[in-house]
């Protein structure tokens, strides 16, 4: 079997989510894949040049379904909602795998704090669109984004009903909203 580039991409990528971050070698991939090590070389010049592929292909693949979901006229209620329905339509495996990974190693580091920065000022913008001051939509925003990044966590141990934390933050963030702008939501 010949890999293509994206075979390499999508299959490191669910090694990442299956095996974690100590999976992405060079020699571990080949002899997991059964290729050689030449197959790798031919389309990577070095396993940072991978690492860096296999992070923004993960980037741009996320970022399309969130481009996707903030399509067209919606309120920022609809907007949120949906967000929420994306960010917890897949186990979470993958991107905590990202942020272990990112723990020990400054590439993957710096390409998932970019990729959190983009997410925060995304759902700032939301925020924004009930009124809010945008450091309060900020705050809003950080606040989502770390109780989204806890409830995977949570979840994947199974330490906690997902749909029911999904829920409870969901009317927290409703009452806070309401409070800070002043009109039901």
């Amino acid at each position: 079997m010949r890999f293509t580039r994206e075979d390499w991409i999508r299959k490191g990528l669910d090694m990442l989510s299956t095996e974690g971050y100590h999976a992405i070698m060079i020699d571990y991939l080949c002899a997991k894949f059964k290729i050689t090590k030449g197959s790798f070389y031919h389309y990577f010049d070095s396993i940072d040049e991978y690492v860096r592929l296999l992070v923004r292909y993960w980037e741009k693949q996320v970022n399309m379904k969130i481009e996707t979901i903030l399509q067209g006229k919606a309120s920022p209620e609809e907007k949120i909602s949906r967000m929420v329905d994306f960010a917890f339509s897949f186990t979470g495996r993958l991107e905590l795998s990202m942020r272990a990974w990112a723990l020990h190693n400054k590439l993957v580091r710096t390409l998932l704090t970019k990729m959190e920065m983009q997410r925060i000022e995304l759902m700032t913008g939301i925020y924004s669109e009930f009124g809010m001051p945008k450091k309060k939509a900020r705050e809003f925003a950080e606040l989502a984004h770390a109780a989204w990044i806890g409830i995977q966590t949570c979840e994947v141990e199974g330490v906690v009903n997902k749909e029911r934390s999904i829920q409870l933050i969901n009317d927290i963030m409703k009452m806070m909203v309401k409070t800070e702008v002043g009109e039901k939501v």
